[in-house]
């Protein structure tokens, strides 16, 4: 069996090695208990701890859709022209 160094299974998590060494004392991530000071770990226990880390997809990202949100403030853009008239009708009202 291959047992990998924290150097390694670091390196296949892409992880710094006192991050690994941190995801071991919460219990994170499974070892192998060489002695009290050295760890190493199976490829397997590698690759259990990224699957239970993998977030599934929440959305379906195959194909952009095009998404007609309103802009800030709730309003649909309208041209000067037809907000000029709007402010003219609302002025007429006041006299």
């Amino acid at each position: 069996m291959n047992l990998l160094k924290p150097e390694e299974a670091a390196s296949e998590l892409g992880i710094s090695k006192k991050t690994l060494h941190r995801l071991c004392r919460e219990g994170r991530i499974a070892y192998v208990e060489i002695n009290d000071k050295e760890r190493r770990f199976r490829p397997d226990q590698i690759q259990e701890y990224i699957e239970r880390q993998t977030v599934p997809a929440r959305i379906d990202c195959s194909a952009p859709s095009k998404v007609n949100s309103p802009r800030k403030g709730g309003r649909e853009k309208k041209s000067v022209k037809d907000s000029r008239a709007d402010l003219r009708k609302e002025m007429s009202q006041w006299q």
